[in-house]
């Protein structure tokens, strides 16, 4: 009988690689294997007239191999690639046009491809990567500014009064002193991409507060204020600001309680993520142009270190500081460290009545400064 079909595909079977298979294991080893180093040798000496029986053989071993199933291709590149893709096209910011052609560059990407298809899968990366190129970002939003710059250039055009006839008295003082330089300059920031909305916006915002300035015939001035409320206050010593009457381990967020701000913001600098100590900084500023107004140094009485409380810390500190071992104090440490009497300098009776407030022997009065008797 002719052996050729059966022994090609013998040696097919046994050089089959089983990384390229997701059951070889079962397959090669559960059938192929013993067929082909057993049943073939064992039956390779038939006549022609039992060809049949060896086309036979062909047909089982082919069998036994199609029963192969080829690994999936590997897509866990081209995955990462289409999700972080996908998920920049679907910001929002592009155009449609341009997502639409996205899309479209990468509608033919196949999903089913075996282990056989790798080099084709694997240049799917640059592929999304090329469709991404596509994506073009949507202009930013100019309406709010160009209303704005067409209502104070048709104030300039109109000396000062609107379309609806209302005159602003002191436009000329605010045109050449804020808006003019915006609006000579304010060209050069057009063409920005949705993605800087946020530069657009604030230019917005700055022209509107130059707009909020203006005064009307019979108008209310322009109003910036910034006072301290409750308990606390500020007393100048030697040119610096020095704001007091504040609770010990205050927070941030209850300092807001101890002033009131009209047409004015405020800054607060502190070393302490959540409390206000001495030597914190408040900078004020005007909410119309941003200037700075005033800046103020806290003072909590007692709270040498800054740390917004009286402890034995603040003791050991003012003692090292008296006998030469650290820097003197000076400024708002100096001022919190002196609660005791009525002179201007500080000894080794603060320190004592620093170390009684700590255990709670002695309370020292915010207000005051001194140790409450």
């Amino acid at each position: 009988a002719d052996y050729t079909a059966l022994d090609a595909l013998a040696e097919e079977a046994e050089d089959l690689n089983g990384d390229l298979y997701s059951n070889f294991d079962e397959i090669y080893w559960g059938y192929i294997f013993d067929y082909v180093t057993n049943y073939i040798p064992d039956n390779h000496d038939y006549v022609i007239t039992r060809q049949d029986e060896v086309d036979a053989m062909v047909n089982t071993l082919q069998g036994y191999i199609d029963m192969l199933e080829l690994k999936g291709a590997d897509y866990t590149a081209v995955n990462t690639a289409k999700t972080d893709a996908d998920a920049e096209a679907n910001k929002g910011i592009y155009t449609d046009e341009s997502v639409a052609a996205y899309n479209a560059a990468l509608a033919d990407i196949k999903w089913d491809y075996t282990i056989l298809d790798q080099a084709t899968v694997d240049g799917y990366v640059a592929k999304i990567a090329a469709a991404k190129e596509l994506l073009v970002e949507k202009d930013a939003d100019y309406t709010e500014l160009d209303a704005l710059v067409g209502f104070v250039n048709g104030l300039y055009e109109n000396f000062g009064v609107a379309e609806d006839g209302t005159e602003y008295t002191n436009f000329d003082d605010i045109y050449w002193t804020y808006m003019f330089d915006f609006i000579m300059n304010v060209d050069a920031e057009y063409g920005k991409k949705i993605s800087e909305q946020a530069e657009v916006d604030a230019l917005t915002a700055e022209l509107q507060r130059y707009v909020d300035m203006l005064e009307t015939a019979g108008g209310e001035p322009t109003v910036e204020s910034f006072k301290f409320v409750d308990t606390a206050d500020y007393k100048e010593v030697d040119g610096v600001k020095y704001a007091y009457g504040f609770k010990t381990l205050m927070t941030k967020s209850q300092f807001a309680n101890y002033v009131e701000c009209e047409g004015t913001y405020y800054e607060l600098e502190s070393s302490n993520s959540r409390y206000v100590g001495t030597g914190s900084v408040i900078r004020v500023y005007s909410e119309a142009t941003d200037e700075l107004l005033d800046e103020y140094v806290i003072v909590i009485y007692g709270d040498v270190d800054g740390n917004a409380r009286v402890d034995f810390d603040d003791a050991s500190l003012l003692d090292l500081a008296l006998s030469g071992e650290a820097d003197a104090l000076d400024g708002a440490a100096k001022l919190a460290a002196n609660v005791f009497g009525s002179r201007a300098t500080i000894n080794a009776q603060d320190a004592d009545y620093l170390r009684e407030a700590a255990t709670g022997f002695a309370v020292i009065d915010q207000v005051t400064g001194k140790v409450a008797e």
